[in-house]
């Protein structure tokens, strides 16, 4: 956000405190603040009104999107922004049960106009090379971890002794689909193939993994 020329103050919402938070650099061109807040609350949040709210693959987590809609309208300034993104009903296939649920393409304009909010641009990100690349990469992933941590309960007696007298491979299984960015050749084999699978998407913008939407307030 700071590279993108924002100043002012950040302020970052989430329903849990993150260690991260405490790492953040501050600046005086862009205050960073962090809350534990409940997003379905947003009336009662300590600040604004904002300029331009970012959600980030976030509404699939709020039991009541429709509510948090709501409140995200009435903190926005008037002409101000929010940029969400959502995946779309395609993604089960990438990231399997993810959230309450998926969207399709209608469903945040739906949202946003019933809450006051102007739909400026919809727009799909991804493609069918992006779905192929990432459906294999993932489902790949996942079947390891799977099956490498089926062989550790059958090891160990159980999952739960698994857990507790297995944790070091145990937890390493968790890492194996980002195992590859432990390596400068692993991370530039990896952004090589997002970047020529992003080139084909273009071409054929089928299959979006998400939807994202530019809102304002009128």
């Amino acid at each position: 956000v700071r590279d993108a020329g924002a100043r002012g103050e950040y302020v970052g919402v989430d329903i849990v405190e993150h260690p991260a938070w405490r790492r953040i650099e501050h600046n005086r061109d862009l205050r960073a603040r962090f809350l534990v807040h409940d997003a379905h609350a947003l009336d009662s949040l300590d600040g604004g009104p904002f300029d331009l709210a970012l959600a980030v693959t976030t509404f699939e987590h709020f039991a009541d999107d429709a509510l948090v809609m709501r409140g995200l309208a009435r903190k926005l300034a008037r002409g101000g922004h929010a940029i969400v993104i959502v995946p779309s009903e395609y993604s089960p296939a990438l990231y399997w049960r993810h959230g309450y649920r998926t969207y399709r393409r209608g469903r945040i304009p739906e949202l946003a106009r019933d809450a006051g909010l102007e739909v400026e641009e919809t727009f799909p990100i991804g493609g069918l090379a992006g779905f192929i690349f990432h459906a294999a990469w993932f489902n790949v992933s996942r079947a390891a971890v799977l099956s490498g941590k089926a062989a550790l309960a059958v090891a160990a007696g159980g999952r739960s002794r698994a857990r507790r007298w297995l944790a070091r491979p145990w937890k390493a299984l968790d890492n194996t689909m980002f195992w590859h960015q432990r390596f400068a050749l692993g991370r530039r084999a990896h952004v090589r193939a997002n970047v020529a699978a992003a080139r084909i998407d273009e071409r054929l913008p089928i299959l979006p993994a998400l939807y994202g939407y530019i809102l304002r307030v009128p």
